[in-house]
């Protein structure tokens, strides 16, 4: 039965009760609320969400979206599901894939049994502070935009199989209850964060990279943030008049914030000294972004929504940062924590890759507690040369070059002859 006719207007289930299953086929939903909703089972086949649509409800049997659309995003927020399998279909609509207002959100949502697959997320997706029984995340699952799992539980099966995670992906305190039972068999990590998070006996696929660079693959997401930390990303008094400002504020906008409209044609202004502001040089796209400086902050206004950066003043300067007070302890324990985790499964290559990485680490970088909080900041290239982190990376250097040179002695002495 094609229920469309009517759910032409926004309509209210809230605090109803479905004693036995539901079905809604072919339906076109404008806003729709569930909350405080209590499902038997629900079956939501074809249907589409134009507006906001609200599940932050209860369910003791099966809650199912096959190629649904919800085309302005999801709220499960707080939501008690029995099984909830999502397959196909969309959250968000691609071009919206940059606009940071719209979200899928989960936070707080106890999911006892959950599939997603071949599901494309075009919102921020939220699921922060979600407990998981089990959860599969599989078949060209796809997250655009930014996804959150911070705080999150999974208490079993946790698996992402065939996803791409296109957009900064943070499982920041993440607690794997069942570590055996975790399962990476994704193609890239390099927009996964695990800070904080005991990764140790966590399973990585053979094919997963961390950096999708030949020359760099074993650098973490963590690493390049650390970085960005460090140096600044651009001058406050330099822009919009300094050519090379200018350029690292657009790189970050669009790789960092994922905004594809930002371009180097894109119209850079200041006013006042306090606000610079953004704009398409299109002229059908109104695009725009609002960068406001404060004391300690400066403030990116998008879609409604604010964003940081942090302010440091030094030398009549004011530079703007995308990080402020990250810990390269963090950042070493992830390398930690992958170096024994491909040890335990014996992928000892790869194990000493990761040691490399923690070893340069703290050779190049050192923590300073400024009163308030940590800075990292770069140690002097004496320091670097003549510690013993230097003087054992000069003698692995050595020991390649002599490697390499007893490898052509062979060859040498064949050109002798």
């Amino acid at each position: 039965m094609d229920l469309s006719e009517y759910f032409t207007e926004d309509i209210y289930f809230c605090k109803s009760i479905f004693r036995g299953p539901v079905s809604f086929n072919n339906v076109t939903f404008q806003r729709v609320d569930f909350s405080d909703v209590v499902f038997q089972s629900a079956y939501f086949d074809n249907v589409t969400f134009s507006k906001m649509a609200t599940f932050e409800c209860i369910t003791s049997g099966k809650l199912e979206f096959i190629v649904c659309r919800f085309k302005t995003g999801a709220r499960f927020r707080e939501a008690n599901i029995e099984e909830i399998e999502v397959i196909g279909g969309q959250f968000g609509m691609e071009d919206n894939a940059d606009k940071r207002r719209i979200e899928c959100d989960f936070q707080f949502a106890r999911l006892k049994r959950t599939t997603f697959r071949n599901v494309k997320f075009y919102t921020v997706t939220t699921f922060g502070d979600t407990e998981f029984g089990e959860a599969i995340f599989s078949n060209r699952t796809e997250f655009f935009n930014q996804a959150d799992f911070s705080n999150s539980r999974f208490l079993g099966i946790g698996n992402f199989l065939d996803v791409k995670f296109n957009g900064t992906t943070n499982f920041h305190h993440v607690i794997f209850q069942d570590q055996e039972c975790v399962l990476f068999d994704v193609n890239s990590l390099s927009e996964v964060s695990f800070i904080g998070s005991d990764i140790m006996r966590v399973r990585f696929g053979e094919r997963v990279v961390w950096r999708e660079d030949e020359s760099n693959k074993f650098i973490i997401r963590d690493q390049i943030d650390l970085i960005e930390c460090i140096n600044p990303i651009f001058t406050w008094e330099k822009v919009p008049s300094d050519p090379k400002h200018e350029k690292n504020l657009r790189c970050f906008l669009k790789k960092r914030l994922r905004l594809n409209w930002v371009t180097q044609d894109s119209r850079i202004e200041k006013s006042n000294h306090v606000a610079i502001t953004i704009t398409s040089s299109k002229t059908n796209d109104d695009s725009k972004i609002s960068i406001v400086l404060r004391e300690k902050t400066a403030l990116i206004s998008l879609d409604n929504n604010n964003n940081k950066f942090a302010v440091k003043r030094k030398n009549n300067e004011i530079n703007i940062y995308s990080y402020v007070g990250f810990r390269l302890n963090a950042v070493l324990a992830i390398y930690r924590n992958l170096r024994e985790n491909y040890e335990y499964r014996l992928r000892y290559e790869e194990a000493a890759e990761f040691f490399v990485r923690e070893m340069e680490l703290k050779r190049k970088y050192k923590e300073k507690y400024t009163g308030d909080i940590y800075e990292v900041q770069g140690k002097h290239p004496l320091s670097k040369a003549f510690s013993l982190l230097g003087i054992y990376q000069w003698l692995s250097n050595m020991v390649k070059v002599i490697s390499a040179q007893h490898y052509l002695l062979p060859y040498w002495s064949l050109l002798l002859q």
